[in-house]
């Protein structure tokens, strides 16, 4: 499970980097405006402390929107792959219907148990992860309480696994989960579009 966590950290971090080499574009363009309203400014008669002020002013505002559309564009990447990892999840605790076919062949039911853990638990690290980089923003479906709960009941997975009850209670929490996270999803998606 860390193997996979430290695979899954180590793709956010080549997503994230290729993102600031394709923002760094933008923010070169910018500063290009930047020296050129200096060039600009420099010829005006009056107060240099004013401008330079009003110039530092508006770096660092730049600077704020920046670090934001970073922000959001790393949650927004993070809920997609948290809405695909937790559909893939549901439909791999799904598959495992049948009581008497998991009799039957235990090793490929613990192999797609174990499959169904790690996605479910991926899922909920990237939600926990966006919502990290916007901590000032309340998600909509899937909060950190709910989170906590997916996590909790992932360490009975097994338990769950066989007993019929239990996992047709994992299949409708799973299920649910997988629709959030896909609500979760299209939210971002609005509020990104919104922006």
């Amino acid at each position: 499970m860390k193997q996979k966590r430290l695979r899954w950290l180590s793709e956010r971090k080549l997503e994230a980097e290729e993102e600031v080499g394709r923002q760094s574009e933008r923010v070169q363009y910018l500063q290009a405006l930047y020296i050129q309203q200096e060039n600009i400014i420099g010829g005006r008669e009056g107060p240099r402390s004013t401008v330079e002020r009003d110039m530092e002013r508006l770096r660092s505002y730049k600077a704020t929107l920046y670090s934001a559309l970073l922000a959001w564009a790393e949650s927004s990447r993070l809920v997609s792959a948290a809405a695909q990892l937790a559909a893939k999840g549901a439909t791999l605790w799904e598959s495992l219907s049948s009581p008497t076919d998991r009799a039957e062949d235990l090793e490929r039911c613990f192999s797609v148990a174990t499959g169904t853990r790690d996605s479910i638990h991926e899922a909920a690290l990237c939600i926990g992860r966006a919502q990290a980089a916007l901590p000032a923003v309340q998600f909509a479906y899937c909060t950190a309480r709910e989170i906590t709960a997916v996590n909790q009941i992932l360490e009975y997975l097994y338990t769950d696994l066989q007993i019929a009850d239990r996992y047709h209670y994992g299949v409708k929490l799973y299920t649910s989960f997988q629709k959030r996270a896909k609500a979760l999803h299209r939210w971002i998606k609005k509020v990104n579009k919104n922006k």
